[in-house]
């Protein structure tokens, strides 16, 4: 496996065997070839449904776009934004064409963004999957605004969108002559990082999708072979469940390079979402060590016991930095000829050590390489651990009838100022 997990195990008899008669029976509810309504699933078997010719053309597109020589500017928020943000932070660095826009009413920020848009060269990707999200819908009528007052229409290729294929968004697209793509269904937002949603503008920062599609597929290919706690996504949901039901109320997804932040926010929604529900659930979030410990570190150590870490490293590095030598008495003399990650590595340990000292439960899931392979399969890992974990609680991981909740309170204030008119809400 590309992907190493280190849980709570070995677990006693006991234990161990009511967790297999759990994991055994809820193993045929996440795999849509035993369910008669395959709703939310359609992320468990897409690496292998989405055909190498149809990448191709995601690809081709991508390549097409670029050529412009402008900018795309991405409209996406959730499950439309996180993924991709993700993947790109983790595997191409900062300086990208690309602009991730829309996802907030900040008119500050929508102002900032809109200033560096360029209509003649730039290019918009809208992604919603319902095609009616607000913050989206909002922002696309500012950016179409711009577009035409600059060019006098908007041109087919000035746009192109993500969307379901029967939402409003794609029929408006198909109005106006977009380029449109389509994800199935059956796939909600926050499982749809493997599909064109992540993949597109990940193809658009020049991530190898090709690769990161085959880590998922192997990955699947590994997981499917092995049932129970012997699945290692089982048993991160197990060891998750079994800290829940001792009384740990959060989760603290750390990680040790900057580049992975982004995925830790990933990684938030996608287990917030899917778990939090009839008073239930782990409070998901995430920490950038060892930067936060100069912030949190006390807390961590000696705070309320409510809480376990889940570190997520990387084991071979690609980039490294060796101590170079100096004449300045600064504490470092002896440290010579140890690299950077040499130095990561005892930071990390040492903080492991200590947290478990001080009792933190630790969880820990290591790549061997940060490259789009080792990422597409910690993408596939952590949908089906996410939905074996939600599932372990007793709540449906596709559903979000929260989220509706503050949706219909902004709607109906919208629906006073606005009459009868229907809400992008």
């Amino acid at each position: 496996m590309a992907l190493h997990y280190q849980g709570l195990a070995p677990y006693g008899p006991g234990i161990k065997g009511e967790a297999e008669d759990k994991i055994r029976a809820l193993e045929k509810k996440i795999n849509p070839s035993f369910q008669k309504d395959p709703q939310g699933l359609g992320w468990y078997a897409y690496p292998d449904q989405l055909k190498d010719r149809d990448l191709e053309d995601l690809v081709a597109w991508a390549k097409k776009t670029n050529k412009r020589g402008g900018k795309t500017f991405i409209l996406g928020i959730g499950g439309s934004y996180h993924g991709a943000k993700a993947g790109l932070s983790a595997l191409c660095g900062k300086d990208l064409p690309l602009v991730f826009s829309g996802h907030s009413l900040s008119s500050r920020e929508l102002a900032m963004d809109l200033a560096l848009f360029d209509p003649k060269k730039d290019h918009v990707l809208v992604i919603s999957k319902s095609g009616t999200t607000a913050e989206i819908s909002l922002s696309l009528r500012w950016y179409r605004d711009r577009i035409l007052r600059v060019l006098g229409k908007v041109p087919p290729e000035a746009i192109s969108v993500i969307t379901d294929e029967d939402s409003p968004l794609m029929a408006q697209a198909q109005a106006y002559g977009h380029q449109a793509f389509s994800l199935p269904k059956t796939m909600g937002g926050r499982f749809s990082v493997l599909s064109p949603v992540g993949l597109l503008p990940m193809a658009l920062g020049g991530v190898d999708v090709f690769a990161l599609l085959e880590g998922a597929r192997a990955q699947k290919r590994d997981l499917d072979q092995v049932g129970g706690l012997e699945n290692p996504a089982n048993a991160y949901a197990w060891d998750r469940y079994q800290l829940y039901s001792q009384g740990k109320q959060a989760e603290l997804f750390c990680v040790y390079e900057a580049c992975l932040e982004e995925l830790g926010r990933w990684y938030a929604q996608l287990f917030g979402e899917s778990e939090g529900k009839n008073g239930r659930g782990l409070f998901p979030t995430s920490l950038l060590f060892t930067r936060d410990l100069h912030s949190l570190g006390q807390y961590i150590q000696e705070g309320p016991r409510n809480f376990f870490e889940t570190t997520l490293y990387i084991k071979e590095p690609e980039e490294d930095l060796l101590l170079p030598p100096s004449s300045h008495k600064d504490g470092l003399e002896g440290l010579e000829g140890l690299s950077l990650n040499d130095l990561g590595q005892i930071a990390r340990e040492g903080t492991q050590r200590a947290h478990k000292n001080g009792g933190v439960p630790l969880l820990n899931i290591s790549l061997d390489r940060l490259d789009a392979h080792h990422l597409g399969a910690f993408f596939y890992f952590m949908q089906r651990a996410c939905a074996m974990s939600a599932y372990l609680l007793g709540v449906n991981p596709f559903n979000q009838t929260g989220v509706d909740v503050y949706k219909e309170e902004i709607r109906q204030e919208m629906e006073k100022i606005r009459g009868k008119n229907p809400s992008p809400f």
